[in-house]
């Protein structure tokens, strides 16, 4: 089984596809964790080079993984310019909550390179992620969007 997590920063990609994949017995991959594998530096470096130089690096880690099934936690940016390629690939669920949650859950955003454009992000993502298979509530539990995926894909 294939399935993407999209959403903005503080969504709950990560925590929420851990729970899934265990849930589905699938493997788990979190996108950022790749990148910084594959490239041997931290995300916030490769942000330091270019917003550019980042987005290259995520879309080869992202091509590594198109035959693989697994529960993959997206970046916040990766469906600017990959989410065709995403809806191809597997279930796209968008993991949908307002900006001022997801300020609460990010906090000051001193590790999240783009925080300080949020807003201006937000609205622009927003039109891209509503293209997914699935809208799932982040506003819920982990345990509850766990459960309304699962509810949404095993169906």
């Amino acid at each position: 089984m294939r399935i993407a997590l999209v959403g903005f920063m503080g969504a709950g990609k990560t925590s929420v596809g851990r729970r899934l994949a265990k849930a589905l017995r699938t493997p788990f991959v979190d996108l950022d964790e790749l990148v910084e594998e594959f490239e041997g530096r931290t995300i916030p470096s490769l942000f330091t080079e270019s917003e550019e130089v980042f987005r290259q690096a995520e879309r080869r880690a992202l091509a590594t993984l198109m035959t693989q099934d697994c529960v993959l936690a997206t970046g916040g940016g990766t469906p600017l310019r990959s989410m065709d390629t995403l809806l191809e690939w597997g279930i796209v669920v968008f993991l949908d909550a307002p900006l001022s949650v997801l300020s609460e859950r990010v906090g000051s955003g001193i590790d999240r390179p783009v925080w300080s454009e949020a807003a201006e992000r937000y609205a622009l993502r927003q039109p891209i992620y509503s293209r997914a298979h699935h809208r799932i509530d982040a506003t819920q539990t982990v345990a509850a969007q766990v459960r309304m995926i699962r509810e949404l894909v095993c169906a």
